[in-house]
């Protein structure tokens, strides 16, 4: 079957396009189309083995303000949960491909700027491969399994017993039984 004009394969042409990501696909009649339609896609990056992405609470919380500047650089993309580890991370986000491949890689490039300059370490994330998994958009108990392994996962590192109590991540939204009042974003600046 030809692809994108070509006679080669699409785990080939891709790879190619983007070296630094794992390909994990599925056939399904609409893959040639498929990365102009939004989506839902699981975002891993490898495990560092040597080295920690996240080593003080000031390195989280940067890198959660640095997923905001990704939303909103990115406003094609909606992120619908997210979990950042000591050494990786994991996004669930809704775009076209290139759009999630773009939050992500610029992400990663910030962040790794961020610990080039605290840590003169310049090529932390440079080769940190992304696992990138499309979502079954006819499946939504495949989005919530996925969202759910997300959250849980300070609770299966043994960090804390539940989601809510790990702050560098979404747990808290999704399993907090409080309400919080709504306020503008804007309420917030205001003496």
């Amino acid at each position: 079957r030809r692809l994108f004009g070509t006679g080669g394969n699409l785990k080939y042409l891709l790879t190619r396009a983007y070296p630094d990501v794992i390909f994990v696909l599925k056939r399904c009649s609409d893959v040639g189309k498929g990365f102009n339609m939004k989506r839902s896609y699981l975002i891993t990056t490898e495990h560092l083995e040597k080295m920690l992405w996240f080593r003080s609470n000031e390195d989280y919380t940067v890198g959660m303000n640095y997923v905001a500047i990704q939303a909103a650089l990115h406003p094609n993309v909606t992120v619908l949960g997210f979990v950042l580890m000591s050494n990786h991370v994991h996004f669930v986000l809704k775009g076209t491909y290139d759009d999630i491949v773009a939050f992500i890689n610029q992400f990663k490039t910030r962040y790794a700027g961020y610990v080039w300059h605290k840590y003169g370490i310049k090529e932390l994330l440079k080769r940190n491969k992304l696992d990138i998994k499309v979502m079954d958009p006819a499946d939504d108990e495949s989005l919530e399994r996925v969202l759910a392994y997300v959250q849980m996962n300070p609770v299966a590192a043994n960090i804390c017993s539940q989601p809510t109590q790990y702050p560098w991540g979404t747990g808290n939204t999704f399993f907090n039984a409080e309400v919080p009042v709504e306020k503008r974003i804007g309420d917030y600046s205001r003496n």
